[in-house]
């Protein structure tokens, strides 16, 4: 960790089968993933990481069966977030760092909010791709995009006016600096100006 040696392949094999399908080992292990982040490395790789290794832009839809799966696997922040919308009623959401697009279907599947009215972003194009090819099975507007959230200026194209009352960004703070996220929240409350924002690491 202090030499900034490249991680051993163990730990940078990336995984392909389940939820975490595309992703090196070492980023479905937070704890090391939190420590690797903030030892005295090259306080780039993470985020580059995401950019340009080709193995992590690799994706496929997610099947019926992986999203049964993903709903019954323990998620603490996910229980958090369906009693949020189902006690304060948002009417619009969209989730920054959507991956493959399965909370965006989540949110949807809760039958709170308008199905039209809930979006996704994310900085892979083969992500988003595979985003709407599992909501247009799930019978859910694709409303995915690309989006990189640091450098990317909102409105993007969705409906008028860009507004929402609840933004998700469920494993997305990791991958940046502290500074970076603080300059993605700012944008968020500038731009969209939620009343709900919850995030997780």
């Amino acid at each position: 960790l202090t030499t900034g040696e490249p991680l051993p392949p163990c730990l940078d094999t990336i995984i392909y089968e389940g939820p975490d399908y595309g992703h090196p080992i070492w980023h479905a292990l937070n704890p090391f993933y939190r420590a690797w982040l903030e030892a005295p490395c090259n306080p780039s790789h993470a985020q580059s990481h995401w950019a340009t290794n080709a193995a992590i832009a690799q994706s496929r839809p997610v099947t019926e069966a992986e999203y049964a799966e993903w709903l019954k696997s323990p998620s603490p922040a996910r229980y958090v977030l369906k009693k949020l919308i189902e006690a304060e009623y948002p009417v619009s959401a969209i989730d920054v760092g959507c991956d493959r697009g399965m909370l965006v279907r989540y949110m949807g599947d809760l039958g709170v909010m308008p199905r039209r009215l809930i979006y996704g972003c994310d900085l892979l194009p083969s992500r988003i791709a595979s985003a709407q090819t599992m909501l247009r099975a799930a019978n859910m507007p694709a409303n995915v995009f690309q989006h990189d959230i640091i450098n990317d200026d909102f409105p993007a194209p969705v409906e008028s006016p860009f507004v929402f009352d609840l933004v998700t960004m469920f494993a997305v703070s990791g991958c940046f600096s502290d500074a970076q996220f603080d300059t993605v929240l700012a944008k968020l409350r500038a731009t969209i100006n939620p009343t709900w924002i919850v995030t997780t690491d």
